[in-house]
C-alpha cells in the first residue's frame, strides 16, 4: 500500500509542476497582450501633458503678441510704401505681433506656428496662434500630431475718457517749479492721446488756478455770468505832492515777505530825515472804466458748491480782476491741450475750492458748458489736482478776499466729495507740500489711496504725472 500510495503521490506532483508551468506562460502571453493598451494609455498621458504645456506656452505667447500689438504707435502711412494694402498702420500692429509671438516660441517648439491677427477700429489687437505639435507615443495609435489653437485680444484703456488738470498757477509756483509741472502735464497729454483711435476716445481740459479761475473772454456777455459789460465811472480826485522834498541819511530795512506761502526777501531803504519841503496841491476828475478779464468769483454758499448754473442763480463775473490763465474746455485736440499747458504762468494765492469745481464743470454734462458725457462703464471722468500749497484765502462773497482757511479747507472737501458723487474719479497730487493739514485734505480729496500722490521734489511730480497716465491707458488682456 506504501508504495502504490508514493507512487500516486509523485505523479500528482507531476502533473501539477506542469500545470504551473503552463500557468506562467499564460500569465506571460496576458501580459504581453495588456502591454500595448499600457503603454498607449502611459503614453498618452504623457503626450497630453507635452500638449498641455505647449499650449500654455502659445498662450502666453499669444499674450505677449497682442500687448506689444496695442503698444505699436504707427507711423505717417504717407511717408512709407506698405504691402498691407497701403493700411500701414494696421501692418505695423500684425507686424509687432507675429515677431513677438515668434521670438516668444522660437526656443520652446519645434513647430512653426501660425499667428492670424485682427486690428478693430478702436485700436482693440485679436490674435490666433496655432500649431500642431508631433506626438512622441501617440504615434502608435497612427496619431501623430494634435492641432492646438489659442486666442488673445488686449486693448488700451476702456471705451472713453474724459479728462480734467485742475493745476496750482499760484506766485509760490515759480521758476523750476513751474517748469516741472508744464513737462510733466505735457508728457501725461501725450500720454493719454497715444491710444488707439484717441481723436473719438479721448477728451482733455485744463483749468488753472489760484485766487480765481478765468473763465476765458469768450464767454463775455454769456447768459449764465453776471453782467460783463464795461462800466464807465467819474470821480473827483485830490493829491499832495512834495517836489522839493529832500531825503538824507539812508539805511536798509531787512525783512521778509511772502508770496503764497513761499518766503521771499522784500528789503527796502529808508532815510532817517527827510525833509518835504512845501507841498502841492492837485485836483481832477478822473474817468476810468472797469473791464472783465474773464475771472469770475463764486456764488453765494450752498451754490458755490455745484456745478450747474442756471440762469436765475448766474456766476459772479469780477471786473476789474486779474487772474490766472483762461480755462480750456474738453476738447480732443492735442496740440491745443498741450498750447494751454505751456502757456501756464504762476500768479497770486491759493483758494482750492474753485479749481476743483471748475474742473467738475469742464467734466459736466449740464451748464455752463455742457462739454462732457454722462459717466458709465463705457466713459471714464477723470479730474487730477494738482497743488503746491496750502490755502491762503476763502470767499468773501462774490470775491476771494477772506483769510478763512478753515472754511476754505471745508469748502474745497465739500466740493471734491460732490464731484466724485457726480461720477468722477479724483486724482490729487501734493507737490512740495508740507502743512499736514492740506494733506489730509488732498489725501481725502482723492478716490482712494492710490489715488493720492505726495510729490516732494521735481522728480516725484513727474512721476507721478507718469504714474497716473500709465494707470489710465493700462493695456488690459480682455479675452
Amino acid at each position: 500500500m506504501s508504495k502504490l500510495l508514493k507512487f500516486r503521490e509523485t505523479k500528482l506532483l507531476t502533473r501539477s509542476r506542469a500545470f504551473l508551468g503552463e500557468d506562467r506562460g499564460s500569465v506571460a502571453m496576458i501580459f504581453s497582450i495588456a502591454l500595448v493598451p499600457m503603454l498607449l494609455t502611459v503614453g498618452a498621458a504623457v503626450d497630453y501633458g507635452n500638449a498641455l504645456r505647449i499650449k500654455a506656452k502659445m498662450q502666453s505667447a499669444a499674450d505677449s503678441g497682442v500687448i506689444a500689438g496695442v503698444g505699436v504707435k504707427p507711423i505717417d502711412c504717407n511717408m512709407i510704401t506698405n504691402a498691407d494694402g497701403g493700411n500701414c498702420g494696421v501692418g505695423q500692429v500684425k507686424a509687432a505681433v507675429e515677431r513677438t509671438v515668434r521670438a516668444s516660441l522660437a526656443k520652446s517648439m519645434d513647430v512653426t506656428p501660425t499667428v492670424e491677427t485682427t486690428v478693430e477700429s478702436d485700436g482693440t489687437v485679436t490674435t490666433v496662434v496655432t500649431a500642431a505639435p508631433s506626438f512622441s507615443f501617440m504615434k502608435l495609435a497612427n496619431i501623430s500630431s494634435a492641432n492646438i489653437s489659442v486666442t488673445s485680444q488686449a486693448m488700451r484703456g476702456g471705451g472713453k475718457m474724459e479728462v480734467a488738470l485742475v493745476l496750482d498757477t499760484t506766485g509760490s509756483m515759480a521758476g523750476a517749479k513751474m517748469a516741472a509741472l508744464k513737462a510733466a502735464a505735457a508728457s501725461l497729454t501725450d500720454t493719454l492721446f497715444a491710444v488707439p483711435d484717441a481723436s473719438a476716445r479721448i477728451k482733455v481740459g485744463v483749468v488753472p488756478f489760484a485766487q480765481y479761475v478765468n473763465v476765458g473772454l469768450a464767454n463775455k456777455g454769456a447768459s449764465w455770468l453776471t453782467s460783463t459789460d464795461d462800466v464807465n465811472a467819474s470821480y473827483n480826485s485830490c493829491w499832495t505832492e512834495y517836489p522839493n522834498a529832500v531825503y538824507s541819511n539812508p539805511y536798509t530795512v531787512k525783512q521778509t515777505c511772502y508770496n503764497d506761502g513761499a518766503p521771499y526777501d522784500c528789503s527796502y531803504t529808508a532815510y532817517a530825515n527827510v525833509n518835504y519841503g512845501q507841498g502841492v496841491n492837485y485836483c481832477s476828475v478822473q474817468n476810468y472804466t472797469y473791464q472783465w478779464y474773464g475771472c469770475v468769483g463764486s456764488r453765494n454758499y450752498p451754490a458755490d458748491l455745484n456745478a450747474e448754473v442756471l440762469v436765475s442763480d448766474r456766476v459772479p463775473a469780477l471786473l476789474d480782476v486779474y487772474c490766472a490763465q483762461e480755462l480750456t474746455r474738453l476738447t480732443n485736440n492735442s496740440s491745443k491741450v498741450k498750447a494751454a499747458i505751456n502757456a501756464l504762468y504762476p500768479s497770486n494765492k491759493t483758494y482750492i475750492a474753485p479749481g476743483v469745481l471748475w474742473g467738475w464743470r469742464v467734466l459736466s454734462p449740464n451748464a455752463p458748458f455742457a462739454d462732457g458725457g454722462v459717466a458709465s462703464p463705457d466713459l471714464q471722468k477723470i479730474m487730477i489736482l494738482m497743488t503746491d500749497g496750502a490755502n491762503t484765502l476763502s470767499p468773501s462773497y462774490p470775491q476771494h478776499w477772506d483769510y478763512n482757511v478753515s472754511n476754505a479747507n471745508t469748502l474745497t472737501a465739500a466740493t471734491c466729495a460732490k464731484a466724485k458723487a457726480d461720477g468722477i474719479s479724483v486724482y490729487t497730487i501734493a507737490f512740495s507740500v508740507t502743512d499736514p493739514t492740506i494733506k489730509n485734505v488732498l489725501q481725502n480729496c482723492a478716490s482712494g489711496l492710490p489715488y493720492y500722490y505726495d510729490a516732494s521734489t521735481v522728480s516725484d511730480l513727474s512721476a507721478a504725472f507718469a504714474n497716473i497716465g500709465a494707470k489710465l491707458t493700462a493695456v488690459r488682456i480682455s479675452k
